[in-house]
């Protein structure tokens, strides 16, 4: 995941908190084995290399999110797609410099990806893929597992109030601090006045991004749109504001944007998210971000979100936001938040 998990965590028994922190680190840790693209000893990596001569095995945990990541897939019409790993190779974009690819080894790589290509048997716990060619790349929804797992083991350990971000994009909230309504969130939304552009177009923040025991957080590693309940939202851009508050309570909130890793190749704009669909670059849109109650359905419909540039027509219990290149702001929301 190559990704800095942090914790805010509120209690009394501070021994306590610290031990229930340190086995959800743990907790991430193992998941960060099994499920690394990049670590020839991953079960990944081995069901990369053997699924298409053979059913694999894996351990129930990993065949649920392979399973959810098939629902997921069909929910956003294709839009996430944990096979996409084909296309990711031929554009190069796991390498630091991505390349243009070319018409013949795109049509090949196209032909390896969609889910009705992975079969999963529930009896045996096995995976398999029908076609050789095949292969999963979960970064789409890797962090969203991993904070899941590490939200249920604070959860198991009665830990009434927690945030817990990766890479400040996805972000989960257990409780609320006290005396509040939930954990307040901050994302940017344009490049503010104390904020530099690197060389590579990345941002620059003079202040670190985090979180505080009061309750506030501000993760600003992007261009940021923010979603939350209507009555709750502080839309972009309103009285001058280049950002927004969102205010998490038992809910999960992910963002995703192509800034800062976004190259032109050959003149075609290229960012490290495609569109499974076409294997081509997703179109322009500058951000998307997405709440649900879980949080790899956050983290996959976000994605989703950049790469169709509307709301999925069967998308589950969550509020979304679109901010396409032109900046113009297209919220969607559905039950139950319409009715907050």
């Amino acid at each position: 995941m190559n990704t800095r998990f942090e914790f805010v965590v509120i209690g009394d028994d501070e021994s306590h908190l610290r031990g229930a922190t340190e086995e959800a680190i743990a907790e991430i840790e193992s998941c960060e084995d099994r499920l690394s693209l990049f670590r020839p000893g991953s079960l990944l990596s081995r069901i990369n290399r053997r699924a298409s001569m053979e059913p694999v095995g894996v351990d129930r945990e990993t065949f649920e999110l392979l399973a959810a990541a098939k629902r997921l897939s069909a929910m956003t019409e294709g839009a996430f797609d944990p096979t996409v790993a084909p296309l990711m190779k031929v554009w190069n974009l796991h390498d630091s410099a991505s390349s243009a690819a070319d018409a013949p080894s795109l049509e090949a790589a196209r032909q390896c990806v969609g889910v009705h290509l992975v079969e999963l048997d529930p009896d045996r716990l096995t995976v398999r893929f029908t076609k050789d060619g095949v292969s999963l790349d979960l970064g789409g929804i890797a962090k969203g597992h991993a904070l899941g797992l590490a939200e249920g083991v604070l959860r198991r350990a009665a830990v009434d109030a927690a945030l817990i971000h990766a890479g400040a994009s996805s972000v989960t909230a257990i409780g609320a601090p006290p005396g509040t309504d939930g954990w307040k969130i901050g994302l940017a939304g344009m490049p503010r006045d104390d904020e530099s552009e690197s060389s590579d177009g990345s941002r620059q923040e003079s202040e670190p991004h985090g979180a505080n025991p009061q309750g506030a957080a501000s993760f600003t590693d992007g261009p940021g749109a923010f979603v939350c309940p209507p009555r709750r939202l502080a839309p972009l851009g309103s009285d001058g504001a280049d950002h927004s508050i969102v205010f998490l309570k038992d809910q999960s909130l992910s963002v995703s944007a192509p800034h800062g890793r976004e190259t032109t190749v050959d003149g075609q704009r290229v960012t490290h998210i495609l569109d499974p669909r076409t294997g081509r670059p997703a179109p322009a849109v500058r951000i998307a971000a997405a709440i649900a109650d879980d949080p790899t359905v956050a983290e996959a419909i976000s994605t989703a979100l950049i790469v169709l540039g509307r709301r999925p027509r069967h998308l589950p219990l969550a509020y979304v936001t679109i901010l396409p290149a032109d900046s113009q702001a297209y919220p969607f929301c559905t039950e139950p938040f319409n009715a907050v």
